[in-house]
């Protein structure tokens, strides 16, 4: 068997001590470096302020029709078919508030459930808004594009939660 591995007559030499357990050190390396750093230390309290601040943008200009001359924010799009664009994301808002608070893992789960349909709504909103009707473009306005950013963050924020755990060792 030996002659057929073409190791009969061989003597290999032997790897450098060290090498064996360089894997196993590395990685220990890491975990220790991975359990220090499990969450950002502020992320909670930032998901705060970006929700609040998300329900604030509600109430700034996100388009203006220059046709009709008519300013559309998060709660008032009359003359338009828009309805309330902003309530939805107020409401989901509100809720990633409240959840951002509660320190326990079946708030930070749905946390990020509502985060995420808040984000999707925001960029639903600028996609509506902003789309030209009859060859007239919506002159697009700050809140508009706070919105989409402010809300990205937020969810961004509901994926780093802080949370204890405890080392089974």
């Amino acid at each position: 068997m030996a002659e057929w591995l073409g190791r009969a007559l061989q003597k290999l030499p032997q790897r450098f001590e060290s090498a064996r357990d360089l894997f196993i050190k590395a990685s220990l390396y890491i975990g220790r470096l991975y359990n220090k750093q499990k969450s950002m230390k502020y992320s909670q309290q930032i998901g705060l302020v970006l929700a609040l601040a998300v329900i604030g943008v509600c109430w700034m200009p996100w388009v203006y029709i220059e046709s009709k001359s008519i300013l559309i924010d998060g709660f008032h799009a009359k003359g338009t078919h828009f309805g309330r664009p902003g309530l939805f994301i107020a409401y989901a808002s509100g809720m990633a508030c409240v959840l951002f608070l509660v320190n326990k893992i079946w708030a930070k789960r749905i946390n990020i459930f509502i985060t995420t349909f808040a984000f999707a709504w925001s960029i639903r909103n600028y996609i509506i808004l902003s789309t030209c009707y009859g060859g007239e473009c919506p002159e697009k306005r700050v809140g508009l594009y706070l919105l989409v950013g402010l809300s990205a963050s937020m969810f961004l924020m509901s994926l780093l939660p802080k949370i204890k755990v405890t080392d089974p060792k």
